[in-house]
């Protein structure tokens, strides 16, 4: 049983997925046995939908930094099974904190394999997988929902030129 609400617990996690995104941070996580509750909190079921996206972001940016100790951590505590399992369930593409938690999730797996202490073992698990094959090489976009700002907000960082406003053709 939870004793945080729910919105309490997407906040805490935001936090935590703030601070992921620092190495030392990372690194802490790994020492305080945090990223270990996080894999655990996603490979659980029912999943909470308002914290899956947020949870799978985390160990996104966790991964993201190429640290020994993170990369191992999250191969020793399953993360690369409960992201596998996750991505095995037919996340729904037509609701966009799902399809969030799947763009999260490949991009973690993605990052894992090319971890350059942990990699060969993540490939290793992720060599028969069929549905790492059907992922991998899918489009994220086709995941996302495009209803507006805060969808991008969840996926961080995107290649669109969304400053500079209309752009005119001079045909």
């Amino acid at each position: 049983p939870t004793l945080i609400c729910p919105i309490s617990c997407s906040r805490l996690l935001e936090v935590a997925r703030l601070a992921a995104g620092d190495k030392e941070c990372a690194e802490a996580m790994v020492s305080t046995g945090l990223l270990r509750v996080v894999v655990n909190d996603v490979a659980r079921t029912p999943r909470c939908p308002s914290t899956l996206p947020i949870a799978v972001d985390l160990l996104r940016e966790a991964a993201g930094h190429q640290v020994p100790r993170v990369g191992f951590c999250l191969l020793e505590c399953g993360c690369v099974e409960a992201l596998l399992n996750l991505l095995a369930e037919g996340v729904n593409p037509a609701q966009q904190v799902d399809g969030a938690a799947r763009v999260h999730a490949i991009e973690t797996l993605k990052g894992l394999e090319s971890d350059v202490e942990a990699g060969s073992h993540v490939a290793a698990r992720l060599a028969g997988s069929t549905v790492w094959e059907n992922c991998k090489g899918q489009r994220h976009d086709l995941f996302l929902a495009t209803g507006g700002s805060g969808s991008l907000m969840l996926t961080g960082p995107s290649s669109l030129d969304v400053g500079n406003g209309p752009q005119r053709s001079t045909l």
